[in-house]
């Protein structure tokens, strides 16, 4: 699983530092179970995903839902924990973050990502 960096070109910030990409059946089911915490500047993006949940999660998160084209489709700050997350049609990327990092990002519907690394 390899990492890249979230760029947030409409607004002009860095969304996160470190996004590991899980793009394997296997990486995408474990997801962020049995992880005490997500560090600040840190993420997991789901790809291919369109929806997700916080079952068996031990911490609330920020979500975004990103087209093929890395348009922000939808934004689920925060989803808590065991809470069913919405699927949202037209999603390729889920961008699992911190709680409050859509926040302090002032990422929003409709803005546009760049993926580095």
């Amino acid at each position: 699983m390899g990492s890249i960096k979230v760029i947030n070109t409409t607004r002009g910030t860095v969304v996160a530092e470190e996004v590991e990409v899980a793009d394997t059946f296997w990486t995408r089911l474990v997801g962020l179970l049995g992880r005490r915490e997500l560090s600040p500047g840190k993420g997991l993006m789901l790809v291919p995903c369109n929806a997700v949940h916080g079952l068996f999660m031990s911490f609330d998160i920020d979500v975004l839902y990103v087209s093929e084209q890395r348009r922000v489709l939808h934004i689920l700050a925060p989803l808590r924990r065991f809470q069913l997350g919405a699927v949202i049609r037209g999603s390729y990327y889920v961008i699992e973050l911190p709680r409050g990092t859509v926040l302090q990002t002032n990422t929003r519907v409709g803005d546009q990502l760049d993926f580095v690394g």
